[in-house]
């Protein structure tokens, strides 16, 4: 049974277009009204202006298993 915040998919592709992937850098979103309304939506505790949307720090470390490690 996986723990309430996995997720487990299967995907089928070939192992250059996985490591082109993991080569990939994220795209930095631009802040625009769907972004601010949907943090406006939100309910919290001294809110604070959206003035950037976070990146994962394990997509900047790049720590992810070597591809020999992931089956294809």
């Amino acid at each position: 049974m996986s723990e309430p915040r996995s997720l487990y998919l299967k995907i089928k592709t070939k192992k250059e277009n996985l490591e082109r992937f993991f080569q990939d850098q994220p795209v930095t979103p631009e802040i625009d009204q769907n972004w601010t309304s949907w943090w406006d939506s939100r309910k919290m505790h001294s809110k604070s202006p959206l003035t950037r949307v976070p990146v994962y720090a394990w997509i900047l470390t790049s720590q992810r298993p070597p591809l020999r490690d992931i089956p294809c």
